[in-house]
């Protein structure tokens, strides 16, 4: 193993700067994202990526179901990393999270390009779960381009979050447990 190496959960290794969809493990993504924290932990109560990635696959048009599932999967291999240090750090994006997501976006045989439409429910899901679980004032002082959905959000544990979402992705993906 090199030094770009992990090695993950389910003993598979994911070099981060040669990632190719046959190293793409379903299992590493349904173990992984439930115990990822969305906002890097920094949120009153926990909402993990799995449950965030159900909510939006419920609030997108069904065709682009498969794509909001997987739209964050690679955080199944880096975490999530928030968008400040993505922007003070713009290569990693380009030389490790985007390899990452296309490679999962290809194993599951769709185009390496997300949708426009999965942005648009992503920031609009992101805005309501900073606004119920963030600092009150939190969209204010960032900024936030975009109103909360309309909606209360009651997050679901790592458990019932993976159980969801294998009971999701498994429409689509042999996961091969």
């Amino acid at each position: 193993m090199n030094s770009t190496t992990i090695l993950t959960a389910n003993g598979n290794e994911l070099d981060f700067l040669n990632v190719t969809p046959d190293d793409i493990d379903w299992r590493d993504i349904v173990w992984a994202l439930p115990h990822i924290p969305r906002f890097n932990g920094h949120l009153v109560y926990p909402i993990n990526v799995a449950y965030h990635s159900i909510v939006g696959a419920a609030l997108i048009d069904p065709q682009f179901e498969l794509h909001f599932l997987l739209h964050d999967a690679a955080e199944a291999y880096t975490g999530d990393i928030p968008a400040p240090l993505k922007a003070a750090v713009p290569e990693f994006k380009e030389r490790v999270e985007r390899p990452i997501l296309e490679a999962i976006l290809i194993r599951a045989g769709l185009d390496p390009e997300l949708p426009g439409e999965i942005k648009d429910v992503d920031i609009k899901l992101m805005a309501t779960e900073a606004a119920q679980y963030h600092t009150p004032g939190f969209l204010e002082q960032t900024g936030f381009p975009v109103e909360p959905y309309p909606m209360t959000l009651l997050p679901m544990d790592s458990m019932m979050s993976r159980r969801r979402y294998v009971q999701l992705l498994s429409k689509y993906i042999e996961i091969g447990w």
